[in-house]
């Protein structure tokens, strides 16, 4: 995660620790095992970091009572025919 927005303060002077949250998530042990056996695919990696961390500012919005739907996470796979991609 990102240490340039380690904290958020909403306009009730509610401060969100966003370190302490993403600790408390454990998602860095998933990144690391991702990191270690998924070589290469750096765009793959860099999309499911970003959904992390979406899913992450999604639940300090539950927390201080304000909306977070569920995102829409649909993806298309493109390219030629029999290489195992699917729509």
């Amino acid at each position: 995660m990102s240490k340039q927005t380690k904290h958020l303060t909403s306009t009730q002077d509610t401060s969100i620790d966003l370190d302490a949250e993403f600790q408390a998530s454990n998602i860095q042990e998933v990144l690391d095992k991702l990191d270690r056996e998924l070589i290469g695919l750096i765009p793959v990696k860099t999309r499911i970091r970003e959904t992390a961390a979406l899913l992450l500012v999604d639940r300090v919005r539950k927390q201080l009572g304000l909306s977070a739907g569920a995102p829409s996470l649909h993806m298309c796979f493109t390219g030629n025919p029999g290489t195992g991609k699917r729509r």
